[in-house]
């Protein structure tokens, strides 16, 4: 997993490690910062950044002597001139020696300096999050609701919002708690999130893939028949 991939790097690393996550609001980057966090903050500290003092950083981080979780969360937006983002490289680039990890997300990806794209030896890893998986979706309704019998009937409900976010899941995961007795049909009713989905599910899928391979075996007939007249 990415959480299992990156906790290995950076256990091993012997520089500095970047990771990026980038993608739309509430799609589970935050998720999967908190669980880094989480994991490594039993053996290594986690230092939030939450303003911009790039030209202060590099020795602040000099005068740290143990190894460091920097996260900077919504970083294109708190780091907003392509310059303070350049210098955030340079100090990934190893202006300071030791191998410590520096946790970004960003919402838009336009607005994040090109460099830190296609250059691993800066970021080893940059994670773009859009749709979540099913199999995610279904891990977080497994773990949030109090009666796992219905998981199944909240996940197909999911499957028809427009982009269904980590928030929106868990929410209504909240809700089905708060309210057992209701019917599904009951819990999306006024519920605010955009429904009548373009998103295909897995199911779907299959389901227009037999679809088509039924058609094409009647016009294979079709043709075979006429061939023989």
């Amino acid at each position: 997993s990415r959480l299992t991939r990156i906790l290995n790097s950076f256990e091993y690393a012997t520089k500095n490690l970047g990771v990026l996550l980038y993608g739309s609001s509430g799609s589970g980057k935050s998720l999967l910062a908190k669980q880094v966090c989480v994991n490594l903050a039993a053996t290594n500290p986690v230092i939030i950044v939450k303003s911009n003092h790039s030209g202060l950083l590099n020795n602040y981080i000099e005068n740290i002597k143990v190894r460091c979780i920097f996260f900077i969360d919504e970083f294109e937006k708190m780091f907003e001139k392509k310059e303070d983002q350049s210098y955030m490289l340079t100090v990934i680039d190893g202006a300071t020696t030791k191998s410590n990890l520096f946790l970004f997300t960003a919402n838009n990806k336009n607005m994040v300096n090109d460099f830190f794209f296609n250059r691993p030896s800066r970021i080893r890893y940059a994670y773009e999050y859009g749709y979540l998986p099913e199999d995610v979706i279904k891990e977080v309704l497994t773990d949030r609701l109090d009666n796992k019998d219905r998981v199944n009937d909240i996940f197909n409900a999911i499957m028809r919002f427009d982009d269904p976010s980590f928030d929106v899941i868990c929410e209504l995961a909240s809700e089905a708690n708060l309210y057992p007795d209701y019917t599904v049909k009951q819990l999306m009713e006024g519920y605010n999130s955009r429904m009548i989905s373009n998103r295909l599910s897995d199911l779907d899928c299959q389901f227009l893939i037999d679809g088509v391979n039924h058609f094409l075996q009647i016009i294979n007939i079709i043709v075979c028949k006429i061939s023989t007249i």
